[in-house]
């Protein structure tokens, strides 16, 4: 099969690969076989799936690596050589792979577009001064006399390339929320309030990712849309995430929580959260729309906003034993306000007792005895307790009990509220509730069979019938 070079592979190694595609650029009409219009034709009409006759960018680059292109040549031809155009017909995609005519600017007209181009492509103020940049005339003689021609542009498109990786490294834009949602609202055309595939691709190439990286994330999503909050956590990764001293064995959760939670100024584990992010974090997880969140997905928020599992616990201990629906301003209060301040006494019966727990409320004197305490729990937790739960099982006819206790209805069958509140009800971590509901997916409903299945991909084990 005829290929436009014969080593398409090195154009993607590293230094090596901006020499080997500057020759093949400009030396290959020399020494390579051209791709046939009937080549060309099975590569579009391959990608061409709702038969229109028309490719976008993301199906261009798509038909290139069917024809065999490497990504720096494709990357070369969707972003340097489509003049602004968003779709090509097949003709204008052959025009694309083969000019009708030579049309490579010298070395320094190269230099001057390479600069001015990658800024008009995204626009962003932080490389403003780059616009300045003089252009020369590209219709300069020398290029295109036979061989001087060739190599006055290999040097030009060297330059380029070098000129656009330094500019795209030290220029491109910042993924902060305000550029993310800028974008976004620049792409999403039809006021969706979500991208689907084409707008998404559009919206990657304003934030300079490469044909390649392009491909990869559209793949990523498997024809999901998303909306902004997602759009902002898939192309930028979470905002907040717990500190990696949550897996530091028995001391780590605690010195997390206790100190560097208390230090986390610049809100990267989420110790202090905007309210802007906890309604996009909220809102999220609301997929229903209601307006309120059951206790399983008021811990499903608080991942989203970087608590650990050792806070996430606590957090939802607080919370009423029946699993009544949170709202928003409920979640605030409870993030804002947690550890709720302790009282002085305790009543026991009608006997008011000292609250020893009242000491953690004392400023730094409390951090620490509230560190020593966890430090202590979660000691016991991974280690005695742990070796008690996993030799103790208990009897399929205590479950069986806690399964037709929230059976309320007498169905037959648990949603899947209440499939969480009767595995807590059974001792499991909320940790081990999350994992046992991710793994029964999205089914609405179970039996008791199902019901016990999934309780022990939770980590409990039950005797016998």
């Amino acid at each position: 099969m005829g290929v436009t070079d014969l080593l398409p592979k090195a154009h993607d190694v590293p230094v090596l690969g901006i020499f080997t595609h500057a020759f093949a650029d400009n030396f290959g009409d020399y020494v390579f076989t051209k791709l046939s219009s009937e080549e060309l034709r099975k590569a579009f009409d391959a990608v061409d799936t709702n038969k229109n006759g028309k490719l976008d960018k993301t199906e261009i680059a798509a038909a290139l690596r069917q024809a065999g292109y490497a990504e720096r040549k494709i990357q070369h031809l969707v972003v340097e050589k489509m003049d602004g155009k968003e779709e090509l017909d097949f003709e204008g995609f052959q025009d694309l792979v083969h000019p009708k005519e030579l049309k490579g600017p010298s070395m320094a007209y190269f230099h001057s577009q390479a600069m001015r181009g990658l800024v008009m492509e995204v626009g962003f103020d932080t490389a403003g001064s780059l616009m300045e940049i003089e252009e020369t005339d590209p219709l300069d003689p020398a290029q295109y006399v036979p061989i001087l021609g060739n190599t006055v542009n290999m040097l030009g498109t060297l330059c380029n390339e070098s000129v656009g990786q330094l500019v795209h490294h030290t220029c491109g834009p910042n993924l902060t929320d305000e550029v993310l949602e800028k974008v976004f609202g620049e792409l999403d055309q039809d006021g969706s309030g979500a991208l689907d595939q084409k707008e998404l691709a559009g919206a990657l190439r304003r934030l300079w990712f490469s044909e390649s990286k392009i491909a990869s994330m559209i793949e990523a999503v498997k024809g999901k849309d998303l909306s902004c909050y997602e759009f902002k956590k898939f192309v930028r990764g979470p905002k907040y995430s717990p500190s990696l001293l949550n897996h530091v064995p028995l001391v780590g959760p605690a010195i997390s929580t206790h100190i560097v939670g208390s230090l986390d100024v610049d809100y990267k584990c989420g110790a202090h959260t905007p309210e802007k992010d906890m309604r996009e974090a909220f809102d999220h997880i609301d997929k229903s729309k209601t307006g309120k969140l059951d206790k399983t997905q008021v811990g499903d928020v608080l991942r989203e906003l970087g608590r650990s599992e050792h806070q996430i616990q606590k957090m939802l201990d607080s919370l009423p034993a029946e699993d009544t629906s949170t709202d928003f301003d409920g979640f605030k209060k409870l993030l804002q306000e947690f550890p709720a301040r302790r009282d002085f006494v305790k009543w026991i019966g009608p006997v008011p007792v000292p609250n020893p727990a009242k000491v953690h409320d004392v400023p730094l004197v409390g951090t620490f005895t509230e560190l020593a305490q966890d430090t202590l729990v979660d000691t016991y937790s991974a280690t005695a307790q742990a070796a008690l739960r996993s030799l103790r099982k208990l009897p399929i006819g205590d479950l069986k009990a806690k399964f037709d206790q929230f059976d309320k209805d007498k169905s037959g069958k648990l949603e899947k509220p209440e499939q969480a509140q009767a595995m807590r009800s059974l001792g499991l971590y909320e940790s081990e509730v999350k994992k046992a509901l991710d793994h029964a997916g999205d089914k609405a409903s179970m039996n008791f069979d199902e019901f016990v299945d999934m309780v022990r991909n939770g980590g409990r084990w039950f005797t016998a019938r």
